[in-house]
């Protein structure tokens, strides 16, 4: 439901539930995409797809931003040695910028 005219339709109970739907789907997908950064860190995948590290990997296949990388990258390696981290961030109590 991306058509703005479609959002200004919803009444506002249903507007404010499906914002809250939304940030939990965020908080998921951020824990389960740190989880797969960590791990393809972790095994250096990116050298098989002749990317010199991970940072040059999420920014050369992936179009991310260079702060982005950085962020999600230091975060996925402290994810990989403490992994509460992606337990909160699930639940919502730690978000991307309270671990980097």
């Amino acid at each position: 439901m991306s058509d703005k005219s479609s959002l200004q339709r919803l009444e506002k109970r249903e507007l404010l539930r499906g914002f809250s739907a939304l940030v939990r789907d965020d908080q998921s997908l951020t824990a389960k995409l740190l989880e797969y950064i960590g791990e393809i860190d972790r095994r250096q995948l990116y050298l098989e797809l002749a990317y010199p590290s991970m940072f040059a990997f999420c920014v050369g296949r992936h179009g991310m931003s260079e702060s982005e990388a950085g962020k999600r990258i230091r975060a996925g390696r402290a994810a990989c040695r403490f992994p509460r981290i992606l337990q909160m961030i699930r639940k919502g109590q730690l978000h991307l910028t309270g671990v980097h």
